[in-house]
């Protein structure tokens, strides 16, 4: 489970409420302070992710701090400032810093508040409350402080988004982002290196083929030496755009401690919300589109750019070692239904032997083909019918 949800699904009962009636405020003020605040304490820790010695003392005080949630505050004197060598004292001073004071005038403005000083007491707060849950929930999942950091850091993109406008302009969040990769996609290329790199290549070969007389052939250099194989390579521009949408890749932990790359907005994270929520058992019909999934034109055989996403579903497959899945292939209307349906059979019978290859057990995982049923997309359209060319994969059973 993510950050943000993780503490919002843990927050007491009533907190709100009791923050309201004890600094005389508006229910609504305080609810929008609170949620405006776990976005910045998250980020706060963040920030400190690339200092090992930062995040082993940050982690330090979340396991031995001794935070609580409690009943919640009785009383002001509850929310007063704690003591600076406090546990709650530290990882404040951690969190904000010297931007303290611009911080809690942006929140109050943020929220509506009718006291700037409430800002105060809602940040004392709350900064006991998300400390309590994310050193249960990594209790719970034994983590230790490099898969702290790396579960924290995985949501970074969306937990940066999150925090106020307002707030984000004192605390420069959007600063400490610099360092996401970006997609190979957006890059250009600059070409005047190649051009300067052949014409001294010529000239070079000219003046020893002048030099020595001799009929010397020019050396071959082989392209495995030059570059790497691409996988995209052969992916046409549109389809680069679109994989492009789907965000910068961010870092997740899946359970087990394995580590993930996956875009912020593709479908890996979606699934794996599906999973960590225990309202959900799996028998609920809900399947979930493979969006970096090509296929050969009319054929069963996958583009090497797939593997990518497929190696990150061994993974996320592997982490849930007892649950079941179905893979199902689709495709448009175009040709003949029963043809169409051998092909969608097909597909997804080649993702599942990638899958079982990986060392999945294969009771594990079913495959089936509906051909040209359900379709998602308008088949009277290219753009309809591409959507309608997909694979997909359904959670039978959790445990």
């Amino acid at each position: 489970m993510k950050p943000i949800e993780l503490i919002n699904q843990h927050l007491p009962e009533g907190l709100g409420g009791q923050l309201a009636n004890l600094l005389d405020e508006d229910p609504s003020a305080i609810e929008k302070a609170v949620q405006g605040t776990i976005p910045v304490i998250l980020s706060g820790m963040i920030r400190n992710n690339d200092d090992k010695d930062l995040i082993n003392r940050l982690w330090d005080l979340l396991r031995e701090g001794g935070f609580s949630i409690g009943n919640g505050p009785g009383s002001t004197a509850d929310l007063s400032d704690p003591i600076p060598s406090s546990p709650a004292g530290q990882m404040k001073s951690l969190i904000f810093g010297k931007k303290l004071q611009g911080y809690l005038k942006a929140l109050s403005d943020f929220a509506g508040l009718k006291h700037e000083g409430n800002a105060v007491f809602v940040t004392n707060a709350m900064i006991p409350v998300v400390a309590t849950i994310i050193r249960n929930f990594s209790s719970e999942h034994e983590f230790g402080s490099d898969q702290f950091a790396t579960w924290l850091g995985s949501d970074k993109a969306r937990i940066f988004a999150n925090v106020p406008a307002g707030i984000n302009e004192v605390m420069d969040f959007g600063g400490w982002n610099d360092k996401e990769p970006v997609p190979a996609e957006s890059q250009a290329t600059p070409l005047w290196w190649l051009w300067l790199i052949g014409l001294l290549f010529v000239g070079g070969y000219l003046f020893t083929t002048i030099r020595s007389c001799q009929n010397k052939p020019l050396p071959t250099v082989e392209k495995e030496e030059e570059t790497e194989v691409d996988p995209y390579a052969s992916l046409d521009s549109l389809t680069r755009l679109k994989w492009a949408r789907l965000g910068l890749k961010i870092k997740y932990l899946v359970p087990g401690g394995a580590e993930i790359q996956v875009p912020d907005k593709g479908v890996e994270l979606r699934f794996l919300d599906y999973m960590d929520d225990t309202s959900k058992s799996g028998a609920e019909v809900t399947w979930f589109e493979l969006d970096r999934i090509l296929f050969e034109t009319g054929s069963a055989n996958l583009n090497p750019a797939s593997m990518d996403q497929l190696n990150t579903f061994k993974t996320i497959l592997k982490a849930y070692h007892l649950a079941q899945f179905k893979i199902g292939g689709y495709t448009d209307n175009v040709g003949d239904p029963k043809a169409n349906l051998a092909l969608s059979q097909a597909r997804a019978d080649t993702v599942r032997a990638e899958l079982i290859r990986s060392g999945i057990d294969s009771m594990r995982v079913l495959a089936e083909g509906y051909g040209d049923q359900h379709p998602v997309g308008d088949n009277a359209t290219e753009e309809g019918r591409e959507l309608n060319r997909r694979v997909a994969i359904r959670v039978m059973k959790k445990r």
